[in-house]
């Protein structure tokens, strides 16, 4: 039986920079927990899995961990494949290196990949139809309206090993039968670019072996602004533009705050240059997060601010900016000489552009030239049958993820479906 649908009526790439950027952490305390840091030393490396070269990659990127951790880990997208009441997205994390740990090593238990919803257990990772202006959304457990279809994010980081790639899945609702590809947005990258819609019993082909494991590519940061003060402690900080990627449905804009010195940090930056002029009243849900830059092309004639939508999740009055919540940041932010990296996502640019100006409200425009998206639907070599096999949640025992080399891995069965509801948010 397929999972009750609560749709909104309303209209709704892998690399890393040359000075060492942190990412999501630090959750309110309301908010699931990976626990304490360890204090134990890692383990001895052992031996590592043998990666799967049978394994799909539609697409994949680069991050670092802002917890104090410096963890770098990959990001993949591996499958999109209905299944029969829903749908999965098959993904993937892979700690490439930190300090002080050896491939094989254990990442510390505290790491925090921000990859929660704050105050929720849900994973925060959506299905994009931007054609069709609609977002999905996880499969929410009913009653228990943040616990999601998934395999917990923040229990699976709590086994992760360095050169280890771990196989993840989140369950969404059945998606249109001529939807063909989603986009597929996880929230501390820039978003995948049409990753195919696999039919039910199939899953696609590898058209190459990809090392998960391997280096991130180093990019140098486009440009950085000014230092300005910021909120009541006047706390000195910059913003810095890495890149601009360009999908033919979507524009990514990954940037970064950058603290020079302490102060109250971000957990109230709900006002630019961070947030937009109106982030409190249009994005009610998350008012301080990285709403703040605008993309103008030709010179203003075109300006893009941030995409909203709707959350029928939480209220159906409240909407939610399609970008990065900065909260997660505030107590790294506090401190000086902190880089926490955001992304803030856009509707397409017009057909053609090579280059905008990334506008912050009281700050010097960054011209930046535009980046084309990876095309995820060319990046797999066509599809191939399977015998599905399944698995079931357990909340006493969760699923934390799967080695590479039992790809492709189960899914849910139809039956566990039931108890799950659906939401399908639109894009204003």
């Amino acid at each position: 039986m397929a999972p009750t649908v609560a749709a909104a009526l309303l209209v709704v790439v892998g690399c890393t920079y040359s000075e060492r950027e942190p990412g999501l952490l630090d959750r309110d305390a309301t908010q699931p927990t990976v626990g304490p840091p360890s204090s134990k030393s890692p383990p001895t490396a052992t031996a590592l899995p043998v990666a799967n070269p049978e394994l799909p990659v539609a697409g994949e990127a680069v991050w670092t961990s802002a917890d104090g951790l410096d963890v770098q880990v990959r990001f993949a997208v591996h499958a999109v494949r209905r299944i029969d009441g829903g749908t999965v997205l098959d993904w993937s994390v892979t700690p490439i290196r930190a300090p002080n740990l050896r491939p094989g090593d254990a990442v510390p238990d505290s790491v925090d990949l921000g990859l929660s919803r704050r105050w929720e257990s849900s994973a925060n990772v959506f299905l994009v139809d931007a054609r069709r202006r609609t977002v999905y959304r996880p499969l929410l457990r009913v009653p228990d309206s943040d616990y999601c279809l998934c395999t917990p994010t923040w229990l699976s980081q709590r086994s992760l090993r360095i050169g280890v790639t771990t196989l993840l899945q989140v369950a969404f609702p059945e998606l249109p039968d001529a939807l063909r590809t989603v986009d597929v947005d996880i929230p501390t990258v820039p978003q995948f670019w049409r990753v195919p819609v696999t039919p039910v019993g199939q899953v696609p082909l590898a058209n190459r072996p990809t090392d998960l494991t391997r280096p991130a590519e180093v990019h140098p940061r486009v440009a950085t602004s000014d230092m300005f003060r910021y909120g009541a402690s006047e706390q000195v900080f910059r913003v810095r533009v890495h890149r601009v990627i360009a999908g033919g449905t979507f524009t990514s804009l990954e940037w970064a705050i950058v603290s020079v010195t302490g102060g109250d940090g971000v957990e109230a930056a709900s006002t630019p240059p961070f947030a937009s002029e109106d982030a409190a009243t249009v994005t009610g849900y998350n008012p301080v997060a990285a709403s703040g830059p605008v993309l103008r092309v030709n010179v203003g004639a075109t300006i893009l601010h941030a995409r909203v939508m709707t959350n029928r999740l939480t209220s159906s009055k409240v909407d939610e900016c399609l970008c990065t919540d900065l909260r997660v940041w505030a107590a790294v932010l506090r401190q000086p000489d902190k880089v926490a990296t955001v992304v803030t996502n856009y509707p397409a640019l017009p057909k053609g552009t090579q280059r905008v100006e990334v506008g912050f409200d009281g700050l010097d425009p960054m011209e930046v030239l535009v980046t084309p998206a990876s095309d995820a639907s060319i990046r797999t070599a066509g599809l191939v049958p399977t015998n599905p096999r399944f698995w079931q949640l357990q909340r006493s025992d969760p699923q934390t993820g799967w080695q590479t080399g039992e790809w492709p891995i189960p899914v849910p069965h139809s039956a566990q479906l039931e108890g799950y509801t659906a939401t399908a948010d639109m894009i204003r």
